[in-house]
């Protein structure tokens, strides 16, 4: 007897939120062990480690919104490129 494998069930949705949620909840520990780890804990360490999470997170989130952006623009200055020349409107210019 074989079971139905593409049915989706609560389990396999808790799960996978586990997997997505539980990795983003301890990147951050693994990031302060990494910046901690034998080192004498300063003020200059603590605003360092904050600054570095504050700056990876902000670059990341920007950089990322900004080649989503341009290349949601050049698809859509594709398809006007597109629409004008199939209906001969670019060439009457």
């Amino acid at each position: 007897m074989r079971k139905n494998l593409n049915k989706v069930t609560g389990a396999g949705l808790l799960i996978a939120l586990g997997i997505i949620y539980g990795d983003i909840g301890t990147s951050p520990l693994y990031v302060l062990n990494a910046i901690i780890r034998d080192k004498v804990i300063s003020q200059e360490l603590i605003l360092g480690a904050l600054s570095c999470v504050i700056w990876t997170l902000t670059l990341q989130t920007t950089v990322l919104d900004v080649i989503v952006i341009v290349d949601a623009w050049l698809i859509a200055l594709a398809l006007v490129y597109i629409v004008l020349i199939k209906f001969r409107i670019l060439n009457s210019f």
